[in-house]
């Protein structure tokens, strides 16, 4: 999705990074007073993708996001980084 996203709006892209997954596990009662020693284990796995951007205009990057937030599945969170590029100051040159 996402690269193909990136390539139908001409924009450049760099490579998804798949960074190590979070897992929890939480142990809990079957019953909810007594029988400790019957629990049930409960997990849950955060996966966590990197993807890079660069070189778009501030409207192609929120009609960008507008797309891929419509389009994600459910119970998929999404986190944005903006970093923007300026020319060095006259001043400290």
């Amino acid at each position: 999705l996402f690269q193909t996203a990136c390539h139908h709006l001409s924009i450049e892209c760099g490579p998804v990074k798949a960074l190590p997954y979070v897992r929890w596990i939480q142990p809990l009662l079957r019953s909810k007073f007594v029988h400790k020693k019957y629990k049930l284990h409960y997990e849950t796995r955060t996966h966590i993708r990197c993807m890079t951007i660069s070189d778009v205009t501030g409207s192609t990057a929120s009609t960008f996001l507008e797309y891929i937030e419509r389009n994600i599945p459910e119970g998929v969170a999404m986190k944005v980084t903006y970093e923007e590029l300026l020319p060095f100051p006259q001043m400290i040159a």
